[in-house]
């Protein structure tokens, strides 16, 4: 069941994102007009897509800007991470214990 539920969820995705042939949108009406359990499945997506889209439109660009940015982050390895902390790190290390005129020739 998971599979198919998997799959179904795909082919929605497909169809929203107008990633479908025409036999293949021809295929998925049909499966919406006689697969009730397909068809509510497809309106739960569709109403989340639109509310999607409007709560995008909605955003202003620097707010569009921090989400992705957050989502970046979240999805970057543990190792590329820590290697920024540590190069923060000696920055501001570097700008506390050098004077300012100094600085630029060490980077």
């Amino acid at each position: 069941m998971p599979d198919r539920l998997e799959k179904d969820l795909e082919l929605i995705d497909e169809y929203i994102n107008n990633r479908l042939n025409s036999a293949q949108k021809l295929e998925f009406y049909d499966r919406l007009r006689s697969d009730n359990e397909f068809m509510m499945l497809f309106k739960q997506e569709w109403e989340l897509h639109r509310l999607m889209q409007g709560c995008k439109a909605g955003l202003d660009a620097d707010a569009r800007t921090r989400i992705l940015k957050n989502i970046y982050m979240q999805s970057r390895p543990e190792a590329d991470i820590l290697a920024e902390l540590m190069s923060w790190i000696v920055d501001w290390i570097l700008k506390i214990a050098v004077p300012s005129p100094v600085l630029s020739y060490i980077k």
